[in-house]
């Protein structure tokens, strides 16, 4: 089945109007009449048009009540009543209540089971501002618009989206509600036009629930859902995208769950890792604090297994120049029925790495990765850590099978001799 966006572009290219018949001395003439800034238009239709602008009118009457029907099926976003605005009621994960609210404060937790921003800031606002869209993003001014959100208080944009993500099934429902997850679970892809390209196809009369509306970062970006699966549409240079596709299968080389990524025309996808566990930032937990040595305390915290796949995700940044690894692109898994960390979230949001930035390439010690060396030789915990983790060598049979698949001709970069040199100070530092 057609989304809604697909039908709305077909319906772009067909006529609109309907067609009207003269008789002129015992001849037919037939026309198509429409309507333009309210003034009736008439074209005369040549005989061999006739049955194929027939088609088309009729294929216009298919899809405009096919839009109708999907569009009477499409969830409401919620109403902002008094106890919503209030900040009154429930923080869940699907039907169970993990977190109550009243006016804002805290009532109750499951400590077990609640969002982790929450156990940490006790704080609803908090929870519901890290599910909303980058409003810095100017394709976000068109999605707030059919919200009809305004202002600096940017959380409505949660609250009437029912707090909802696609990466968990926490949500919030106001007190007296009788909503269930059936009801606000989000099982369209609307609106990923606007907010992937600025499109607005059209204007609903009543905004509908959307996974747009929850989406974080600072690139265009939707998510689109095909096959019933959720995929990640981003907008990036032909430099980010194939730094990100290389790093993700450099990052596989070296044994760290990844993200998958792929190409699809002009963009780059990446497949929803989060549909059997929640995701959660490492932002709920760390706060903004992203340094290595604030990072590696907190897991340490919780347990070793994380701290050693940090440590693994932290030696990849350094070889393949990731600068922008920050708290909200490294992440939790956690078990959906007790809420348990299983691990870190798969490798991801890798377009800032290799020559995405670094357009030549040099192979020099830079400011990045001695940051890191330096974080590995101040700590010996971590130095007895790196002993127990394996992290494989890098041939030059598995790169040249990576490199293979592009075609790179465009960018002068020696990308294997850069990995060989960063490879051969981050293995001798971190006794590999």
């Amino acid at each position: 089945m057609a989304n809604i966006n697909e039908l709305l572009y077909e319906l772009e290219s067909l006529p609109a109007g309907y067609i009207s018949k003269k008789v002129i001395h015992g001849k037919e003439y037939f026309y198509l009449q429409y309507k333009n800034n309210g003034k009736l238009i008439s074209k005369y239709i040549k005989e061999n048009d006739l049955e194929k602008l027939k088609a088309d009118l009729l294929r216009r009457e298919e899809i405009e009540k096919e839009i109708k029907d999907l569009l009477s099926k499409e969830k409401n976003l919620n109403s902002l009543s008094r106890t919503t605005l209030e900040l009154s009621g429930y923080v869940m994960e699907e039907d169970e209540v993990v977190a109550e609210f009243n006016k804002g404060l805290l009532v109750d937790i499951n400590t077990d089971k609640a969002p982790l921003i929450i156990k940490r800031t006790h704080d609803l606002i908090s929870f519901l501002s890290s599910r909303i869209l980058d409003t810095s993003r100017t394709n976000a001014r068109l999605l707030k618009r059919i919200m009809n959100v305004h202002g600096e208080e940017e959380y409505l944009i949660a609250l009437k989206n029912h707090a909802t993500s696609v990466t968990d099934n926490y949500w919030f429902r106001s007190k007296n509600s009788r909503l269930k997850y059936k009801d606000v679970s989000l099982e369209s892809d609307i609106y990923n036009e606007v907010s992937l390209k600025g499109e607005l196809l059209y204007f609903p009369k009543e905004a509908k629930l959307s996974p747009q509306f929850s989406l974080l970062g600072s690139y265009e970006k939707c998510w689109r859902l095909i096959d019933n699966e959720w995929w990640m549409y981003k907008s990036e240079t032909k430099e980010e995208i194939y730094s990100e596709l290389i790093a993700s299968k450099i990052s596989n080389l070296l044994n760290i769950p990844t993200a998958l990524y792929e190409i699809d025309g002009e963009y780059i996808r990446t497949k929803n890792f989060a549909y059997k566990s929640n995701f959660e930032p490492l932002s709920s937990l760390a706060g903004d604090d992203d340094s290595y040595e604030h990072v590696f305390s907190l897991l340490m915290s919780i347990n070793k297994e994380l701290v050693k796949q940090y440590l693994k995700i932290s030696y990849f940044d350094a070889l393949v120049n990731n600068v922008d690894r920050h708290n909200e692109n490294l992440g939790f898994m956690r078990n959906k029925r007790t809420g348990r960390i299983i691990s870190l979230a798969p490798n991801f949001d890798l377009n800032m790495s290799l020559f995405s930035r670094n357009k030549l390439l040099s192979k020099t010690k830079d400011g990045f990765i001695s940051y890191f060396i330096k974080f590995v030789e101040s700590n010996n915990q971590v130095k007895e850590i790196f002993k127990e983790i394996d992290i494989p060598k890098l041939n030059e049979k598995d790169i040249n099978g990576v490199l293979s698949k592009y075609d790179l001709s465009m960018w002068n970069v020696d990308i294997k001799g850069y990995l060989s040199y960063r490879e051969e100070l981050l293995r001798r530092v971190c006794n590999l």
